[in-house]
Formats: structure tokens, sequence, C-alpha cells
């Protein structure tokens, strides 16, 4: 990795960061299909206009436009045939052949990223990382350092292997946050079990987690899993939160992912923040895409949840969130004595 650094000392960058790799990592393993590349200018405003590619559903431009002085000096600059080298956190993580160049509007981006929510916090930090300028062109990625996680993903090869060690034809994938695993889970579980040979569950693994990380979540649900469920029919794969699922949109990327992977059908819950529901006719209709079908989970009562949730004695798991959360409480308090002391420093000054 380091004489790699060193020879492309002398080659243009664009520094991008984790969201941005994954995305690539998706489109480059056909996990995005139809999309299987870098999008041009005339493709992107294709896209965008029609919400097609190719034929088939796709809601927005597949691109790369990262934010940056020094990126959109090194985007107004390039030639076709130029080769880019790709940054993230400072390590080398690919190369692009450049095919063309060329402006963006952040703002329309932005709008059909979102779908039209473009004052929301999310909406924000997508509009701070979006640049002027987009690359296009055949690219390649080196994701050899520990710091890219990417390892234990969902690829269409783990999907294949499974069904094929487990004799499995039917599959149902369903995208989930687990945060806590709750007795409603293991009976929404059961009942696509009941109707299908697999379950592929997404577990969400976001940029900022909160008090239930991804690691406590994964631990949580793989103990349930292992002692309440049959294990040999459930996989679990990290799905990393990316910007490319913030919108209304996402549910359609989401069914893209799952049919790319080879499950022929998603499990959503009716709360689904991403579910592109309309009404019309005096019917609730549902945005859909060829090939994946859609099982529609409606919530639980007030009641059902108070008496299902779990009982399972976690003791293990249990010690682990309190840990976190009491390291969380000493750093914080740590902080503001900290800045007590700062304080005093200054008046005494």
């Amino acid at each position: 990795m380091e004489s790699q650094r060193k020879n492309n000392l002398s080659t243009p960058a664009l520094f991008i960061d984790k969201e941005a790799v994954f995305a690539l990592l998706l489109c480059q393993e056909g996990l995005l299909t139809p999309v299987n590349h870098l999008m041009n200018e005339k493709e992107m405003h294709e896209v965008d206009n029609t919400g097609l590619f190719e034929g088939q559903s796709f809601p927005f431009s597949f691109i790369l436009a990262p934010a940056g002085k020094r990126n959109e000096q090194v985007m107004k600059e390039s030639k076709k045939g130029d080769e880019i080298a790709l940054i993230c956190e400072n390590h080398l993580c690919g190369k692009l052949l450049v095919d063309s160049a060329f402006k963006i509007d952040k703002q329309a981006r932005l709008f059909k990223i979102m779908s039209g929510d473009i004052y929301s916090k999310k909406a924000q930090h997508i509009y701070n990382r979006l640049g002027n300028y987009a690359l296009c062109g055949e690219y390649e990625l080196y994701l050899q350092s520990a710091i890219f996680a990417f390892k234990d993903r969902a690829t269409k090869q783990a999907i294949t292997q499974f069904k094929k060690r487990n004799n499995t034809q039917s599959v149902t994938a369903m995208v989930l946050d687990a945060s806590p695993i709750t007795r409603i889970h293991e009976r929404i579980f059961r009942s696509i079990l009941e109707e299908n040979d697999l379950l592929v569950l997404l577990l969400l693994r976001r940029q900022n987690e909160g008090l239930l990380d991804f690691y406590i979540r994964k631990t949580c649900l793989e103990f349930v899993i292992t002692n309440y469920l049959p294990k040999n029919r459930i996989a679990i794969f990290p799905l990393d939160d990316i910007y490319l699922f913030a919108g209304a949109h996402g549910i359609i990327l989401d069914a893209i992912l799952a049919q790319n992977l080879g499950c022929d059908r998603i499990a959503i819950g009716e709360n689904y923040p991403n579910l592109a529901i309309y009404y019309d006719h005096q019917k609730i209709r549902y945005l859909s895409v060829t090939g994946v079908r859609r099982v529609l989970f409606r919530s639980p009562t007030r009641h059902q949840i108070c008496t299902a949730v779990s009982q399972i004695n976690l003791q293990d798991l249990l010690f682990l969130i309190v840990a976190k959360s009491w390291i969380d409480k000493i750093f914080i308090n740590i902080r503001i004595v900290s800045r007590f002391f700062a304080n005093i420093i200054l008046c005494l000054e």
C-alpha cells in the first residue's frame, strides 16, 4: 500500500469519503444493475428526467461529485485519458481513468436524492458533500486497508453459497435496524420463513452510530437467531446506510439491491421511512421494481408491543450495553471538567 501511495504522488487525486467508496463498490459488484458504471452528462440528465436507465427503474443518476476546492480544481483540469487516484482518509482506495468531466446542479441533485426533503439534517449533510463538478470513467478499487470494513458485506457470491449449502430456492430480503431486537422481530422472521426457504437480513450500519452501535445490535440479533430461530435459514449481512438510500427513493434502491443479491422478495414495514406510497382512485398503491415481490407487514398495536417485548435473559449483551453507556458518560464528564478548568485559566489570565 505504501509503495502504491509513493507511486501516485505525482498523480492528480480526488479525496472521497467512505460513503462514496461503498457506493462505488456496490456498482462495481453489480448490485446496482442495470447501472454498472459512472454516468456521463447525457446519461445523468436522461435518468434524472425519466427515472429509467436502459428501460429499467433507477431513481436518480449515479455520478461521482465530491466536494472540496482541491477536488473541484482537479476535476476542472482533468482531460479524457487522465488517471486520477482516489484517496479516502489518507489511504489510496482506487484509481479512475477519466472519460469526461462536467458541471452539475447541486440543488437539483439534492432534490432528486431526497425527493424534495431538502431541509432536514440528513439533506444538509448530503448537500455539503456534493461538489459542483462530476467525473465519469472506468475505475478500480483497492480496499485492502483495515479502515474499509466492507469484507463482511452482502455479496452475490455469499448469498449463492448460502443457498447451495442449504438447498434453498425462495429468498426474501429484509432491511432492518434492530435497535433493539424484540419478540416482534422474531414473529416477523417466523412469518417470513413459513413461506420462504431463506431470509437475508440486511442490518443497517450507520455512519454515526448511537448508544446501540452496530456491533451490539448485530451481537443481539445473532444471539436471538442462534437460540430461538433456525439459524441455517437466516443470513445476516451489514448494509452501510449511505446517501443513496436517504430519500423516499431509497425503497426502490433497496429492492434493486435485493434483486441483484438473488432475492425474489423484500419484506418491509408499513412505517418504513422510505416506503414509496401514493393514493390514487381511492386505493393505496406502491412503487415497485420489476422482478421483486413486496411483502408488507402491518405495525403491531401498542398492547402487542408491550406484551411482546423480548423477555430473553441477555446478561452478557446487557453488560455490553451498560458498559458502553457508562463509558460514554465518563467521556462526557471529562469534557465538561476540562472545559470548566479551561474557563478558569482564561479568567486568571
